[in-house]
């Protein structure tokens, strides 16, 4: 007898979607007097907690990652929030280096089949173009020259390859965080996609607006970039002091005028 693993609850919900609409259909053909799908109790899916890093955690991992062939692909993930396939899918004809921007226009993604394909991003709002701030355009310039070094054939025009010239295998990049997250002593449910929370959570500490930050991640809905922001000590702190300066200590004043 083979065992086998439990299905996970989203696939649990999506073969109950299926079953119930089928069935719909035949009580509307009067082939079925009951659609049994409603008695079903579907599993709840519980979301995996996030982490984000915080500046001090940041700027640990980037001291480890210096010097790294591939320094810059993580460093892109972080100062602009990119997803794993789009870092990947990354040509240097979408960087300009003249006016600073980076193009997003396509993505590097392992299929169910498992073959590696590039593709273009689901949605309109994944299709952006943003700014490269200058210590980012820097690191993206070295990159460019170490990889002109290696006289590799590189037929994708890809800003990040292996040393074959071949598109980076995405749970390799994945894998190779994680061992960068350890050396930094990081926490070990930091992820490579803890970069991506991590720069919307950066981003608004500085004061960057929700809605910029939205358009920078590329999401459609900025609810979604709400769940991708993750406030920090110091902003719970600063956040607090201003409350504070609303609300002063009428006899703390009092005892100061007395003196």
């Amino acid at each position: 007898m083979i065992d086998r693993l439990p299905l996970a609850p989203n696939t649990v919900r999506n073969i109950r979607a299926v079953l119930r609409r089928a069935l719909n259909q035949a009580l509307k053909w009067e082939l079925i007097s009951r659609n049994v799908t409603t008695l079903v109790e579907t599993p709840r899916i519980t979301q995996e907690e996030m982490s984000a890093l915080d500046e001090q955690q940041a700027r640990a991992l980037l001291r480890v990652l210096k010097g790294d062939r591939l320094e810059a692909l993580y460093r892109v993930a972080l100062s602009l929030g990119l997803r794993r396939g789009e870092v990947l899918g990354l040509r240097w004809q979408d960087i300009d280096f003249d006016t600073a921007t980076l193009r997003i226009a396509q993505t590097v993604q392992r299929t169910r089949s498992q073959s590696l394909i590039i593709a273009t991003p689901k949605t309109k709002s994944s299709l952006r173009t943003l700014s490269i701030p200058p210590v980012l355009l820097g690191v993206l310039r070295r990159h460019r020259s170490r990889q002109e070094g290696e006289s590799l054939d590189n037929p994708h025009d890809l800003v990040f390859i292996s040393t074959t010239g071949t598109p980076l295998e995405p749970d390799n990049i994945t894998h190779r965080f994680k061992a960068f997250a350890k050396a930094a002593e990081l926490p070990d449910e930091i992820h490579f996609h803890s970069l991506r929370h991590s720069c919307a959570t950066l981003l608004l500490a500085q004061g960057v607006p929700m809605y910029v930050v939205k358009d920078i991640l590329g999401h459609d809905q900025i609810s979604t970039t709400m769940k991708y922001t993750h406030p920090t000590p110091e902003t719970m702190r600063n956040a607090t002091a201003e409350l504070d300066l609303l609300f002063p200590d009428d006899e703390e004043g009092d005892q100061q005028e007395a003196e």
